[in-house]
């Protein structure tokens, strides 16, 4: 796979107070909110996975995902 050049990932994560996670607890996962057939959640994936940054997708087709999309999106987009 190639690499991106000029592409240098910034990774922000929700842990949220009293996570519990020390600064030494390992990667941090990114969160994806998206589909598997939104063709702009597979460009991120696309990047992430270029870039190495681990990351993991909530799909907001489901119950739980659009619940976990309300919460942090009021919006819901």
């Amino acid at each position: 796979m190639g690499t991106v050049e000029g592409f240098q990932p910034v990774v922000e994560t929700d842990e949220g107070e009293g996570s519990g996670r020390s600064a030494h607890a390992g990667p941090k996962v990114t969160r994806l909110y998206g589909t598997t057939t939104s063709p702009y959640t597979r460009k991120i994936r696309i990047l992430l996975r270029a870039a190495g940054v681990p990351a993991e997708l909530c799909d907001t087709r489901t119950d739980d995902g659009a619940a976990a999309l309300a919460r942090i999106a009021p919006l819901g987009k």
